[in-house]
């Protein structure tokens, strides 16, 4: 009898452990991975952005700080190594812009902003100043970590990088006559290098083009016109604070512009065009 007893007392407690482990095992799922874990094998290239870039599969992670969220920064791309049939040949300037990364709940969204119109806030129609402008929403990531005293938080870019979201550099008209790109393929394109510096953030990016049914009609630069390579270095740049005054431009005089127009002036020529010109100070 008192065997059986002991038997028993063992078969009761051995059920207990193994009700508390499964218990313990969602509450350690609940807990999710934290940004160390998640980086731990990974780069760290610290900077403006700081990036990770994992040491086995080279996935790229990006970590957001917690004053980044809704903040402008400047966006510049710029043409590393392509090919002239394709109109992107080495240095060219292909894209620019102001972007801001905004979290809606467990992501992140990549915003172009509009800065094309001006709205006097002194009137009462800068109200309206939303009103039929569309921003562009470039791309979405998820967050996949987040630390909850910074509020920092960690999204992997992979994905973002390797499409044509923050840039399109495939000609749906074509380049020369007779090539043309065909389309991104994105299991051949890769993230080349990842450089990180206290005002800006870089990712150097090969984009793979495939056309299977390319034809003839591309120069002796292109190698095989069935898969073309094209390099891009991508800036993200802290956007600067300092005592620059922007220049109306004028018509009497030849400069290059941003079109900008003034959407509470009743004037038949609203225009608040800005000058393009370098931020120069005597040292």
């Amino acid at each position: 009898m008192e065997l059986k007893l002991k038997l028993l007392a063992g078969a009761v407690m051995a059920a207990t452990l193994v009700g508390c482990q499964d218990e313990a095992a969602p509450a350690a799922e609940e807990q999710g991975e934290t940004i160390a874990s998640i980086t731990e094998n990974s780069d760290a290239h610290e900077g403006y952005f700081t990036l990770y870039r994992d040491r086995d599969s080279g996935a790229v992670h990006m970590l957001i700080k917690a004053d980044q969220i809704g903040e402008e920064f400047i966006y510049t791309a710029q043409v590393d190594n392509g090919v002239v049939d394709a109109g992107a040949f080495v240095g060219a300037y292909v894209g620019n812009g102001v972007l801001s990364t905004q979290r809606y709940y467990d992501r992140v969204e990549f915003v172009a902003e509009n800065f094309s119109f001006y709205f006097d806030p002194e009137s009462e129609l800068a109200r309206a100043s939303h009103a039929n402008i569309s921003d562009a929403i470039l791309g979405v990531q998820e967050i996949v970590a987040e630390d909850d005293e910074s509020g920092d938080i960690l999204i992997k870019v992979d994905d973002f990088l390797l499409s044509e979201n923050l840039l399109q550099i495939s000609n749906p008209n074509g380049g020369g006559e007779g090539f043309s790109l065909g389309g991104l393929d994105s299991s051949k394109s890769k993230v080349l290098e990842l450089r990180s510096y206290p005002e800006n953030s870089d990712f150097e990016i090969e984009y793979v083009y495939s056309n299977p049914a390319a034809g003839y009609g591309a120069s002796a630069a292109v190698t095989d016109p069935r898969s073309v390579s094209i390099r891009v270095l991508h800036s993200f740049i802290d956007m600067p604070e300092n005592n620059y005054q922007p220049r109306f431009a004028d018509a009497r005089v030849g400069t290059f512009n941003t079109q900008v127009t003034d959407l509470t002036s009743t004037s038949s020529t609203p225009y608040r065009d800005l000058v393009h010109r370098w931020h120069l100070e005597k040292q």
